[in-house]
Protein backbone atom coordinates (compact mmCIF):
# COMPACT_ATOMS: atom_id res chain seq x y z
CA UNK A 1 0.00 0.00 0.00
CA UNK A 2 2.99 2.83 0.54
CA UNK A 3 4.15 1.45 -2.76
CA UNK A 4 1.17 2.34 -4.52
CA UNK A 5 1.14 5.49 -2.29
CA UNK A 6 4.19 6.67 -3.25
CA UNK A 7 3.56 6.00 -6.94
CA UNK A 8 0.36 8.07 -6.77
CA UNK A 9 2.54 10.65 -5.33
CA UNK A 10 5.69 10.92 -7.78
CA UNK A 11 2.63 11.14 -10.60
CA UNK A 12 1.60 13.99 -8.93
CA UNK A 13 4.74 15.61 -8.88
CA UNK A 14 5.22 15.09 -12.17
CA UNK A 15 1.89 16.61 -13.12
CA UNK A 16 2.85 19.98 -10.66
CA UNK A 17 5.82 20.30 -12.15
CA UNK A 18 4.45 19.92 -16.01
CA UNK A 19 1.98 22.56 -14.84
CA UNK A 20 4.47 25.09 -13.41
CA UNK A 21 7.45 24.57 -16.00
CA UNK A 22 5.21 25.22 -18.70
CA UNK A 23 4.08 28.07 -17.04
CA UNK A 24 1.52 29.25 -20.47
CA UNK A 25 -1.55 30.79 -18.33
CA UNK A 26 0.75 32.64 -16.02
CA UNK A 27 2.23 34.33 -19.07
CA UNK A 28 -0.70 35.24 -20.90
CA UNK A 29 -1.23 38.65 -21.33
CA UNK A 30 -4.77 39.89 -19.61
CA UNK A 31 -6.03 41.45 -22.81
CA UNK A 32 -8.54 39.25 -24.80
CA UNK A 33 -6.80 38.19 -28.01
CA UNK A 34 -9.84 37.49 -30.60
CA UNK A 35 -9.55 36.31 -34.09
CA UNK A 36 -9.76 40.14 -35.29
CA UNK A 37 -7.17 40.88 -32.84
CA UNK A 38 -5.15 38.13 -34.42
CA UNK A 39 -5.55 38.44 -37.78
CA UNK A 40 -4.89 42.64 -37.46
CA UNK A 41 -1.72 41.80 -35.46
CA UNK A 42 -0.18 39.45 -38.11
CA UNK A 43 -1.18 41.59 -40.90
CA UNK A 44 0.56 44.32 -39.34
CA UNK A 45 3.82 42.41 -38.01
CA UNK A 46 4.18 40.66 -41.09
CA UNK A 47 7.92 41.46 -42.24
CA UNK A 48 7.13 39.52 -45.82
CA UNK A 49 4.43 42.12 -46.28
CA UNK A 50 6.66 45.08 -44.94
CA UNK A 51 9.36 43.67 -48.09
CA UNK A 52 6.44 43.20 -50.51
CA UNK A 53 5.44 46.79 -50.06
CA UNK A 54 8.82 48.12 -50.41
CA UNK A 55 9.26 46.21 -53.79
CA UNK A 56 6.11 47.48 -55.19
CA UNK A 57 7.43 51.20 -54.27
CA UNK A 58 10.69 50.34 -56.14
CA UNK A 59 8.70 49.03 -59.09
CA UNK A 60 6.90 52.21 -59.06
CA UNK A 61 9.51 54.30 -59.05
CA UNK A 62 10.99 52.43 -61.90
CA UNK A 63 8.49 52.50 -64.10
CA UNK A 64 8.39 56.40 -63.23
CA UNK A 65 12.08 56.15 -64.31
CA UNK A 66 11.70 54.32 -67.44
CA UNK A 67 9.01 56.72 -69.19
CA UNK A 68 11.09 59.69 -68.25
CA UNK A 69 12.66 61.07 -71.75
CA UNK A 70 17.01 61.13 -71.78
CA UNK A 71 18.78 63.92 -71.31
CA UNK A 72 20.03 66.36 -73.96
CA UNK A 73 23.90 65.64 -74.70
CA UNK A 74 25.94 69.39 -74.41
CA UNK A 75 29.04 69.26 -76.42
CA UNK A 76 31.32 72.83 -76.22
CA UNK A 77 34.71 73.03 -77.72
CA UNK A 78 36.74 76.07 -77.97
CA UNK A 79 40.51 76.86 -78.75
CA UNK A 80 43.38 78.55 -80.79
CA UNK A 81 43.49 77.85 -84.73
CA UNK A 82 46.40 78.90 -86.99
CA UNK A 83 46.18 79.51 -90.96
CA UNK A 84 50.11 79.63 -92.03
CA UNK A 85 50.93 82.68 -90.16
CA UNK A 86 47.33 83.72 -89.30
CA UNK A 87 46.53 82.88 -85.78
CA UNK A 88 42.70 83.05 -84.36
CA UNK A 89 40.31 81.07 -81.80
CA UNK A 90 37.23 78.88 -82.71
CA UNK A 91 34.11 77.97 -80.67
CA UNK A 92 31.68 75.20 -81.37
CA UNK A 93 28.58 74.54 -79.30
CA UNK A 94 25.64 71.92 -79.96
CA UNK A 95 22.83 70.37 -77.97
CA UNK A 96 20.77 66.97 -78.95
CA UNK A 97 18.00 65.55 -77.25
CA UNK A 98 16.76 62.19 -77.96
CA UNK A 99 12.89 62.11 -79.20
CA UNK A 100 10.76 59.29 -78.87
CA UNK A 101 8.66 59.58 -81.59
CA UNK A 102 7.04 55.89 -82.05
CA UNK A 103 6.62 55.08 -77.96
CA UNK A 104 10.21 53.30 -77.08
CA UNK A 105 9.33 55.28 -73.65
CA UNK A 106 5.93 54.81 -73.04
CA UNK A 107 6.25 50.87 -73.81
CA UNK A 108 9.55 50.90 -71.27
CA UNK A 109 6.61 52.36 -68.42
CA UNK A 110 3.87 50.65 -69.52
CA UNK A 111 6.67 47.25 -68.73
CA UNK A 112 7.47 48.82 -65.56
CA UNK A 113 3.81 49.94 -64.08
CA UNK A 114 2.97 46.03 -65.77
CA UNK A 115 5.50 44.65 -63.47
CA UNK A 116 4.92 46.79 -60.38
CA UNK A 117 1.29 45.21 -60.78
CA UNK A 118 2.91 41.53 -60.66
CA UNK A 119 4.32 42.72 -57.45
CA UNK A 120 1.04 44.53 -55.96
CA UNK A 121 -0.84 40.89 -56.71
CA UNK A 122 1.97 39.00 -54.82
CA UNK A 123 1.31 41.45 -51.89
CA UNK A 124 -2.33 40.52 -52.31
CA UNK A 125 -1.47 37.17 -51.96
CA UNK A 126 0.58 37.03 -49.11
CA UNK A 127 -1.70 39.25 -47.22
CA UNK A 128 -4.52 37.24 -47.90
CA UNK A 129 -2.01 34.22 -47.10
CA UNK A 130 -0.54 35.38 -43.62
CA UNK A 131 -4.12 36.40 -42.42
CA UNK A 132 -5.06 32.61 -43.27
CA UNK A 133 -2.45 31.25 -41.38
CA UNK A 134 -2.98 33.40 -38.31
CA UNK A 135 -6.43 32.53 -38.43
CA UNK A 136 -5.76 28.23 -38.75
CA UNK A 137 -3.02 28.33 -36.36
CA UNK A 138 -5.08 30.72 -34.15
CA UNK A 139 -8.19 27.87 -34.14
CA UNK A 140 -5.47 24.95 -33.86
CA UNK A 141 -4.01 26.53 -30.51
CA UNK A 142 -7.56 26.83 -28.88
CA UNK A 143 -8.22 23.72 -29.83
CA UNK A 144 -5.37 22.47 -28.27
CA UNK A 145 -5.45 24.69 -25.13
CA UNK A 146 -8.82 22.75 -24.97
CA UNK A 147 -7.45 19.25 -25.02
CA UNK A 148 -4.81 20.79 -22.94
CA UNK A 149 -7.55 21.27 -20.16
CA UNK A 150 -9.48 17.84 -21.09
CA UNK A 151 -6.67 15.97 -20.39
CA UNK A 152 -5.77 18.10 -17.01
CA UNK A 153 -8.62 17.69 -15.75
CA UNK A 154 -8.84 13.28 -16.85
CA UNK A 155 -5.24 13.32 -15.31
CA UNK A 156 -6.56 15.14 -12.16
CA UNK A 157 -9.91 12.75 -11.69
CA UNK A 158 -7.57 9.41 -12.37
CA UNK A 159 -5.16 10.69 -9.45
CA UNK A 160 -7.66 11.41 -7.40
CA UNK A 161 -9.00 7.47 -7.79
CA UNK A 162 -5.47 6.29 -6.94
CA UNK A 163 -5.40 7.90 -3.90
CA UNK A 164 -9.08 6.99 -2.65
CA UNK A 165 -7.46 3.17 -3.81
CA UNK A 166 -4.86 3.87 -1.20
CA UNK A 167 -7.25 4.56 1.70
CA UNK A 168 -8.72 0.77 1.79
CA UNK A 169 -8.02 -1.21 4.76
CA UNK A 170 -8.13 -4.47 3.58
CA UNK A 171 -7.24 -5.00 -0.37
CA UNK A 172 -8.25 -8.07 -1.79
CA UNK A 173 -7.02 -9.57 -5.16
CA UNK A 174 -9.80 -8.03 -7.23
CA UNK A 175 -9.13 -4.23 -5.83
CA UNK A 176 -5.04 -4.94 -6.61
CA UNK A 177 -5.63 -5.27 -10.17
CA UNK A 178 -8.24 -2.44 -9.76
CA UNK A 179 -4.93 -0.24 -8.27
CA UNK A 180 -2.67 -1.63 -11.24
CA UNK A 181 -5.89 -1.08 -13.94
CA UNK A 182 -6.20 2.73 -12.29
CA UNK A 183 -1.91 3.33 -12.19
CA UNK A 184 -0.97 2.20 -15.96
CA UNK A 185 -3.78 4.46 -17.24
CA UNK A 186 -2.44 7.15 -15.01
CA UNK A 187 0.96 6.74 -16.69
CA UNK A 188 -1.00 7.01 -19.92
CA UNK A 189 -2.67 9.52 -19.15
CA UNK A 190 0.75 11.48 -18.21
CA UNK A 191 2.03 10.49 -21.60
CA UNK A 192 -0.78 12.27 -23.16
CA UNK A 193 -0.31 14.94 -21.61
CA UNK A 194 3.11 15.66 -22.16
CA UNK A 195 2.33 14.86 -26.06
CA UNK A 196 -0.24 17.59 -25.85
CA UNK A 197 1.82 20.35 -23.97
CA UNK A 198 4.46 20.12 -26.41
CA UNK A 199 1.83 20.17 -29.55
CA UNK A 200 0.51 23.62 -27.64
CA UNK A 201 4.34 24.75 -27.54
CA UNK A 202 4.99 24.23 -31.43
CA UNK A 203 1.67 25.66 -32.60
CA UNK A 204 1.87 28.43 -30.01
CA UNK A 205 5.98 29.16 -31.90
CA UNK A 206 4.23 28.95 -35.59
CA UNK A 207 1.55 31.39 -34.73
CA UNK A 208 4.09 33.64 -32.78
CA UNK A 209 6.16 34.09 -36.06
CA UNK A 210 3.20 36.09 -37.63
CA UNK A 211 2.53 37.88 -33.86
CA UNK A 212 5.85 38.49 -32.53
CA UNK A 213 5.17 38.71 -28.87
CA UNK A 214 7.01 38.23 -25.77
CA UNK A 215 4.72 36.13 -24.22
CA UNK A 216 2.05 33.59 -24.94
CA UNK A 217 -1.64 34.00 -25.59
CA UNK A 218 -4.97 32.30 -24.98
CA UNK A 219 -7.08 33.09 -27.92
CA UNK A 220 -10.19 33.64 -27.78
CA UNK A 221 -12.04 32.12 -30.60
CA UNK A 222 -15.86 31.53 -31.95
CA UNK A 223 -15.93 27.55 -31.45
CA UNK A 224 -18.21 26.92 -34.60
CA UNK A 225 -21.96 25.34 -33.97
CA UNK A 226 -23.98 24.81 -36.16
CA UNK A 227 -22.25 26.07 -39.58
CA UNK A 228 -24.28 26.51 -42.61
CA UNK A 229 -23.60 25.02 -46.15
CA UNK A 230 -22.44 27.45 -49.06
CA UNK A 231 -23.47 28.25 -52.09
CA UNK A 232 -21.03 26.14 -54.03
CA UNK A 233 -22.13 27.75 -57.63
CA UNK A 234 -21.39 31.05 -56.05
CA UNK A 235 -18.62 30.36 -54.32
CA UNK A 236 -16.99 28.63 -57.92
CA UNK A 237 -17.76 32.07 -59.70
CA UNK A 238 -15.96 33.88 -56.98
CA UNK A 239 -13.34 31.53 -57.04
CA UNK A 240 -13.27 31.64 -61.08
CA UNK A 241 -13.62 35.66 -60.88
CA UNK A 242 -11.33 36.66 -57.78
CA UNK A 243 -8.57 33.96 -57.66
CA UNK A 244 -5.42 36.04 -56.96
CA UNK A 245 -3.17 33.18 -59.06
CA UNK A 246 -5.29 33.52 -61.95
CA UNK A 247 -5.15 37.43 -61.65
CA UNK A 248 -1.33 36.95 -61.36
CA UNK A 249 -1.17 34.81 -64.06
CA UNK A 250 -3.18 36.93 -66.62
CA UNK A 251 -0.29 39.45 -66.01
CA UNK A 252 2.37 37.31 -67.10
CA UNK A 253 0.74 37.38 -70.30
CA UNK A 254 -0.08 40.94 -70.45
CA UNK A 255 3.70 41.17 -69.88
CA UNK A 256 4.33 38.93 -72.77
CA UNK A 257 2.35 41.10 -74.31
CA UNK A 258 4.23 44.06 -73.80
CA UNK A 259 7.59 42.70 -74.89
CA UNK A 260 5.77 41.75 -77.59
CA UNK A 261 5.09 45.28 -78.60
CA UNK A 262 8.52 46.50 -77.19
CA UNK A 263 10.27 43.94 -79.56
CA UNK A 264 7.94 45.70 -82.74
CA UNK A 265 9.56 49.17 -81.91
CA UNK A 266 12.64 47.88 -82.61
CA UNK A 267 11.53 48.49 -86.70
CA UNK A 268 11.57 52.23 -86.10
CA UNK A 269 14.44 54.79 -86.17
CA UNK A 270 15.30 56.48 -82.84
CA UNK A 271 15.42 60.27 -83.56
CA UNK A 272 17.51 62.75 -82.21
CA UNK A 273 17.32 66.96 -83.09
CA UNK A 274 19.41 69.43 -82.29
CA UNK A 275 21.15 72.66 -82.85
CA UNK A 276 25.04 74.15 -83.26
CA UNK A 277 26.65 77.53 -83.01
CA UNK A 278 30.16 77.78 -84.44
CA UNK A 279 32.56 81.09 -84.62
CA UNK A 280 36.13 81.64 -85.61
CA UNK A 281 37.86 84.61 -86.37
CA UNK A 282 40.92 83.08 -87.68
CA UNK A 283 41.19 85.31 -91.23
CA UNK A 284 37.72 86.38 -91.46
CA UNK A 285 34.99 86.52 -88.75
CA UNK A 286 32.98 83.47 -89.93
CA UNK A 287 29.63 82.44 -87.53
CA UNK A 288 27.23 79.62 -88.55
CA UNK A 289 23.96 78.32 -87.04
CA UNK A 290 23.01 74.13 -87.91
CA UNK A 291 20.32 72.79 -87.19
CA UNK A 292 20.37 68.79 -86.21
CA UNK A 293 18.23 65.55 -87.16
CA UNK A 294 19.97 62.10 -86.47
CA UNK A 295 18.18 59.17 -87.50
CA UNK A 296 19.06 55.48 -86.68
CA UNK A 297 18.66 52.90 -89.57
CA UNK A 298 17.02 49.80 -88.18
CA UNK A 299 18.31 47.87 -91.27
CA UNK A 300 20.43 44.47 -89.32
CA UNK A 301 18.55 44.46 -85.84
CA UNK A 302 14.47 44.82 -86.37
CA UNK A 303 13.45 42.91 -83.47
CA UNK A 304 12.59 39.76 -84.89
CA UNK A 305 13.98 37.27 -83.11
CA UNK A 306 13.18 39.24 -79.71
CA UNK A 307 9.51 39.49 -80.89
CA UNK A 308 9.41 35.53 -81.42
CA UNK A 309 11.17 35.05 -78.02
CA UNK A 310 8.11 37.40 -76.30
CA UNK A 311 5.56 35.42 -78.62
CA UNK A 312 6.59 31.87 -77.64
CA UNK A 313 6.89 33.48 -73.68
CA UNK A 314 3.19 34.27 -74.47
CA UNK A 315 1.99 31.06 -75.31
CA UNK A 316 4.03 29.43 -72.28
CA UNK A 317 2.33 31.84 -69.84
CA UNK A 318 -1.27 30.54 -71.33
CA UNK A 319 -0.79 27.43 -71.18
CA UNK A 320 0.32 28.29 -68.12
CA UNK A 321 -3.20 29.88 -67.05
CA UNK A 322 -4.69 26.82 -68.34
CA UNK A 323 -2.52 24.35 -65.79
CA UNK A 324 -3.70 26.77 -63.23
CA UNK A 325 -7.49 26.47 -63.88
CA UNK A 326 -7.46 23.08 -63.80
CA UNK A 327 -5.39 22.89 -60.32
CA UNK A 328 -7.64 25.40 -59.40
CA UNK A 329 -10.86 23.33 -59.89
CA UNK A 330 -8.93 20.01 -58.54
CA UNK A 331 -8.02 21.92 -55.44
CA UNK A 332 -11.80 23.92 -55.03
CA UNK A 333 -13.39 19.69 -55.28
CA UNK A 334 -10.82 18.72 -52.89
CA UNK A 335 -11.66 21.74 -50.38
CA UNK A 336 -15.53 21.41 -50.89
CA UNK A 337 -15.35 17.48 -50.22
CA UNK A 338 -13.52 18.06 -46.57
CA UNK A 339 -15.44 21.51 -45.97
CA UNK A 340 -19.05 19.57 -46.65
CA UNK A 341 -17.64 16.46 -44.64
CA UNK A 342 -16.16 17.90 -41.46
CA UNK A 343 -19.09 20.39 -41.42
CA UNK A 344 -21.38 17.20 -40.82
CA UNK A 345 -18.72 15.63 -37.92
CA UNK A 346 -19.19 19.37 -36.16
CA UNK A 347 -23.04 18.37 -36.24
CA UNK A 348 -21.93 14.72 -35.05
CA UNK A 349 -19.01 16.15 -32.51
CA UNK A 350 -20.49 19.34 -30.80
CA UNK A 351 -18.24 21.68 -28.78
CA UNK A 352 -21.42 21.07 -26.08
CA UNK A 353 -20.28 17.08 -26.19
CA UNK A 354 -17.11 17.60 -24.19
CA UNK A 355 -19.41 18.71 -20.91
CA UNK A 356 -22.26 15.94 -21.22
CA UNK A 357 -19.11 13.88 -21.51
CA UNK A 358 -17.56 14.70 -18.52
CA UNK A 359 -20.39 14.86 -16.81
CA UNK A 360 -20.93 11.22 -17.55
CA UNK A 361 -17.70 10.16 -16.16
CA UNK A 362 -18.28 12.12 -13.00
CA UNK A 363 -21.02 10.27 -12.59
CA UNK A 364 -19.00 6.98 -13.40
CA UNK A 365 -16.71 7.72 -11.00
CA UNK A 366 -19.64 8.31 -8.07
CA UNK A 367 -20.62 4.47 -8.92
CA UNK A 368 -17.70 2.73 -9.30
CA UNK A 369 -16.61 4.04 -5.45
CA UNK A 370 -19.99 2.48 -4.85
CA UNK A 371 -18.70 -0.32 -5.96
CA UNK A 372 -22.21 -0.59 -8.88
CA UNK A 373 -19.57 -0.05 -12.19
CA UNK A 374 -16.57 -2.18 -12.22
CA UNK A 375 -13.01 -0.32 -12.58
CA UNK A 376 -12.94 -2.23 -16.33
CA UNK A 377 -16.21 -0.64 -17.45
CA UNK A 378 -15.33 2.58 -15.77
CA UNK A 379 -11.82 3.01 -17.08
CA UNK A 380 -13.50 1.86 -20.89
CA UNK A 381 -15.31 5.29 -20.52
CA UNK A 382 -12.74 6.77 -19.37
CA UNK A 383 -10.94 6.43 -22.04
CA UNK A 384 -13.61 6.87 -24.78
CA UNK A 385 -14.38 10.10 -23.05
CA UNK A 386 -11.24 11.15 -24.00
CA UNK A 387 -11.41 10.09 -27.60
CA UNK A 388 -14.32 11.88 -27.81
CA UNK A 389 -13.74 14.97 -26.66
CA UNK A 390 -10.14 15.31 -28.74
CA UNK A 391 -12.48 14.85 -31.80
CA UNK A 392 -14.72 17.56 -30.81
CA UNK A 393 -12.04 20.00 -31.49
CA UNK A 394 -10.42 17.94 -34.11
CA UNK A 395 -13.71 18.76 -35.88
CA UNK A 396 -13.36 22.06 -35.49
CA UNK A 397 -10.02 22.50 -36.43
CA UNK A 398 -10.51 20.39 -39.78
CA UNK A 399 -14.03 22.18 -40.73
CA UNK A 400 -11.55 25.29 -40.11
CA UNK A 401 -8.81 23.93 -42.30
CA UNK A 402 -11.31 23.25 -44.86
CA UNK A 403 -13.12 26.99 -44.91
CA UNK A 404 -10.03 28.55 -45.05
CA UNK A 405 -8.95 26.74 -47.84
CA UNK A 406 -12.01 27.31 -49.71
CA UNK A 407 -11.88 31.03 -48.83
CA UNK A 408 -8.40 31.44 -49.76
CA UNK A 409 -9.20 30.10 -53.35
CA UNK A 410 -11.67 32.92 -53.97
CA UNK A 411 -8.93 35.27 -52.42
CA UNK A 412 -11.42 36.16 -49.96
CA UNK A 413 -10.78 36.92 -46.49
CA UNK A 414 -11.06 34.40 -43.37
CA UNK A 415 -14.99 34.73 -42.58
CA UNK A 416 -16.23 32.45 -39.88
CA UNK A 417 -19.10 34.63 -39.18
CA UNK A 418 -20.60 33.91 -42.68
CA UNK A 419 -21.65 30.74 -41.15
Amino acid sequence: MQRVLRTSSVMALIGAQLASGIGYADSSPPEQWTLSRIIRRASENSADLKSLEKEVLRADHTAEQAGKWDNPEVSLDAGPKSISILIGNVFDASIRQNIPLFGQKSIEADIGRNNRKILETDKNIRAVSVRHQAARLAYRLAAVLEQVKHIGHRREKLQTVAQYLTTRPFASPSQFVEKNLIQNRLREIEEKFLAITASKEKVWHELNVFLNLDAAITPEMPWLTNPKELNREKLWDQVRSRNLELFRQNQLIEAAELSIAKAGKKGYPEVRIGAGYSEQNVELGERSYVGILELSLPIVDRGGYARQAAESQKDAETYRLEQKRRELLAQFEQAWAELTENRKRIALYPVSLVNELESAMSKAEINWKKSLVPVTAFLELESQVHEQAVRVFDAQTAYVEALSRVWLLAGLDFQPEAQ
